[in-house]
């Protein structure tokens, strides 16, 4: 029998409340490079758009977040959390509905895809089941982190051992 995962790709049931940046500040302090700086390379925050500038410790990056909140419900009706992870590479992570129905994924609004892409087109998106909110993406970014760190120590230990 195959698995229903219908819940995690419309996710109707489950509006995210707008991201508590100070929080976040404190909760992931070890990996954020100085504060969270208010706006992004799309401008600065205004109305009910928040942006937001994270920069990441040890070569790690920077993420640029905008969510558009809701003010009555303080919830999150669409959001782009872009992790720029070398000068000219990104990994975006987004929820928005104005795309034709033949760019979308399994998961309907929610994608996510690197830039550049090889041919520069939509349809280069992939599903984002989980990844959707910040907090998410930066526990994300601690494992890749710590996997990249592991991994060069050991290769240092290997080339060491092939030198011997």
């Amino acid at each position: 029998m195959m698995a229903s995962y219908g819940h995690w790709a419309t996710n109707k049931d489950e509006k995210m409340t707008a991201t508590d940046f100070d929080y976040i500040a404190i909760q992931f302090a070890d990996m954020i490079s100085g504060e969270i700086k208010s706006g992004n390379s799309e401008g600065q925050e205004k109305g009910s758009q928040i942006r937001k500038t994270i920069r990441l410790q040890n070569g790690m990056g920077v993420i640029e977040a905008s969510e558009f909140v809701n003010i009555r419900t303080n919830t999150i009706d669409k959001f782009e959390y872009n992790w720029q992870y070398l000068p000219d590479r990104q990994w975006k992570f987004h929820f928005d509905t104005f795309h034709p129905k033949k760019y979308w994924t399994e998961t309907i609004h929610y994608h996510q895809h690197d830039e550049p892409t090889p041919n520069k087109s939509e349809h280069e998106r992939i599903a984002n089941f989980r990844l959707r909110d910040i907090i998410h993406i930066l526990e994300s970014i601690q494992l890749i982190q710590r996997y990249r760190d592991e991994w060069q120590v050991w290769r240092v230990e290997e080339l060491k051992k092939r030198e011997a």
